[in-house]
């Protein structure tokens, strides 16, 4: 005789639960017929044979018994095993509330295992503040709707543990399985409410990502997202640590939406593409968004991130032992220890056009409709151009001489370079004003007039570079494009001395003295490189 005792689950068919290749339904048909007597199954929890051994429930030959969750059943299954036979002949599910209880047993092991429990699970951690948003029906309602203060809180928690064990972290990441419940504002929390926030023992996996996959990964979280006008679900939504900041875009369909405005340690996701991060999770995560990840219409539609498939290894560190002592050290939850908004994830519901992709019509005309000064975005655009004209000079002058291009094309590639490094900035200034609020409002003000201070440097030097290649090129230039190239080093000469009064309006408006003590130097150094360019007056020398 054999009995297979499982832990798959009943069906992938018939499951809301994490299941991965097959349940015990698929595996008793990938059996031969009745080649084993009994299935004795689990992790679904489904109440099966309550009126005895279902029909439904005999797969292949194979009878296949559960008894649902938490004791509420007892699960009996008779067996009548012969010389040349064996066949199960009845199955039933027994109330446990109706059994006699064993008052010798109930007083000798039952009571002493919940007192030894009650004990541990009464231990005091410290305080929970008076935070609504701490509350179990805003955590349920809300985790996967934005940023949220209590996943915050573990996510910046967990960095500051691993220190402890030996790892330096970049970032870490939790999904809802490590969020099951809230807590009560304004009480004490003990060991046993943060078990009841995590009941599960979770162990911390490690993954190494490149920064082009931490893009990737985060334009998948942006589809997983819940969206205002479609039901909850569980779609596997990741809340990241305060190392992380970005925008999602809600779009007007599911998959449209994408993440922007992506900084990873304040500086744009898309320059450190080739930077390997240490990332931290857990051994579950995602685990749960199986069911909806296996929903034939989401297929049609997107190609989903499988982080098992990433580079990753496990530990043997409990995120709840560890999340226990935070709390321990830390005095309790609240804004002072981590649980609090600071504008790290950003709900856009419609994403504002790239201002790089528009035609020169819709951005001049978006330009002239805000409640704002774009006046770093119309700098970075106006630098652009010119180093596009600059280019064109370049290429018309080699082509005609050589034919092609040999020997020149490391400086065609750098002019294109800078170019594409404009455009990404007038992008990103676009929406810097954004960015700055949300710090501002978050109490990192500081930083986000850092921001705003580093976009204009970067387009002055950006700009006086340029003009430095296209002044050295003066030499080669053909004759036909010989006034294009003074146009544009002359343009670029105005981008940069724009650039350069950009950040000395910022100085002027902005008073801290850290801010002052940071640019002051910067300014300098960019005066003296502008004033070394050297644009001519006028096309017709002997006037």
């Amino acid at each position: 005789m054999i009995i297979i005792i499982s832990h798959l689950g009943f069906a992938l068919s018939n499951s809301t639960i994490p299941m991965i290749n097959v349940g015990d339904v698929e595996l008793a048909e990938k059996l031969s017929y009745g080649e084993v007597q009994l299935i004795v199954g689990g992790h679904s929890h489904h109440e099966l044979n309550t009126q005895g051994l279902s029909p439904k429930n005999i797969v292949n030959g194979i009878p296949i018994v559960q008894t649902g969750a938490l004791g509420r059943y007892l699960g009996q299954v008779d067996i009548k095993i012969g010389q040349k036979s064996t066949a199960v002949t009845n199955v039933r599910l027994i109330s446990t509330a109706s059994l006699p209880i064993d008052q010798n047993f109930e007083n000798t092991i039952v009571q002493p295992v919940l007192l030894q429990a009650r004990s541990l699970f009464s231990r005091n951690l410290g305080f929970v503040s008076n935070d609504p948003c701490f509350d179990t029906d805003y955590v349920r309602n809300s985790f996967a709707s934005g940023e949220l203060a209590l996943a915050n809180f573990i996510t910046d928690a967990i960095p500051e543990r691993l220190k402890v064990s030996g790892y330096d972290i970049d970032l870490a990441m939790i999904d809802s399985s490590s969020l099951r419940k809230g807590l009560t504002p304004a009480q004490p929390v003990s060991f046993g409410d943060w078990f009841n926030v995590m009941p599960f023992a979770d162990t911390i996996r490690l993954y190494r990502l490149t920064g082009k996959q931490l893009f990737d990964l985060l334009q998948d979280n942006a589809k997983r997202i819940d969206r205002p006008n479609e039901p909850h679900t569980e779609r596997g939504f990741l809340q990241f640590s305060k190392n992380l900041r970005y925008s999602i875009a809600l779009e007007s369909h599911r998959f449209q939406s994408e993440a922007v405005d992506i900084f990873m340690n304040d500086h744009p996701i898309e320059e450190q593409f080739d930077k390997e991060f240490l990332l931290a999770g857990t051994n579950f995560i995602r685990e749960y968004a199986n069911s909806w990840e296996r929903l034939d219409d989401q297929h049609q539609d997107c190609c989903f991130i499988d982080l098992h498939k990433l580079n990753h290894s496990d530990t043997e560190i409990f995120l709840r032992r560890e999340m226990v002592a935070f709390i321990k050290d830390a005095g309790g939850i609240s804004a002072e220890s981590g649980a609090k908004l600071n504008g790290r994830l950003r709900i856009i519901e419609k994403a504002q056009p790239k201002m790089s992709s528009v035609s020169l019509s819709q951005f001049t005309q978006h330009v002239g409709e805000q409640n704002h000064a774009m006046a770093g975005a119309v700098i970075a655009a106006s630098a652009a151009h010119a180093v596009a004209l600059g280019q064109a000079c370049m290429t018309i002058s080699l082509k005609k001489v050589n034919g092609d291009l040999p020997g020149f094309q490391y400086e065609l590639n750098q002019v294109d370079e800078i170019k594409q490094k404009l455009l990404h900035l007038c992008d990103q200034d676009a929406k810097a004003i954004n960015e700055f609020v949300a710090l501002r409002e978050s109490g990192q003000e500081l930083k986000g007039k850092e921001i705003l201070c580093e976009f204009p440097i970067q387009v002055c030097w950006l700009s006086i570079l340029a003009a430095q290649q296209f002044e050295n090129f003066r030499v080669s230039v053909d004759e036909r494009v010989h006034d294009d190239l003074e146009m544009c080093i002359k343009l670029l000469f105005g981008t940069a001395s724009s650039a350069m009064l950009l950040l000395d309006s910022n100085l002027r408006i902005w008073t801290d003295e850290d801010l002052h003590k940071k640019f002051e130097p910067v300014l300098g150094e960019l005066l003296m490189s502008i004033s070394k360019i050297k644009p001519v007056e006028r096309i017709r020398t002997n006037i």
